[in-house]
C-alpha cells in the first residue's frame, strides 16, 4: 500500500534530526506544500519545531528556507 505524504515527512522527520525543509519534502514526498503537511502532523499531537536557515541554490546564492525539527 502507498504511503500518504504525512507519512513519508514524519519519517523523514524521525530519521533526519537536524530538521528537513521543502527541498527535503518535494525530493522524498512529491509534496509542494509542506507547511500544510506539518500542520496536518501537528494536528496528529506531534510536537514540531521550526526555524529559518540559510542554504544555497544551485547557483551558490544564499537564501532563507524554512526548517522543520521533530521535538517528539
Amino acid at each position: 500500500m502507498k504511503k500518504s505524504q504525512n507519512e513519508i515527512i514524519l519519517k523523514l522527520l524521525k530519521t533526519h534530526k537536524n530538521g528537513i525543509n521543502g527541498k527535503h519534502a518535494y525530493k522524498y514526498a512529491h509534496s509542494m506544500n509542506l507547511p500544510q503537511r506539518i500542520h496536518d502532523l501537528r494536528l496528529q499531537g506531534h510536537e514540531i519545531e521550526s526555524e529559518y536557515v540559510v542554504v544555497r541554490n544551485d547557483f551558490g546564492e544564499k537564501f532563507r528556507v524554512k526548517q522543520y525539527r521533530l521535538v517528539r
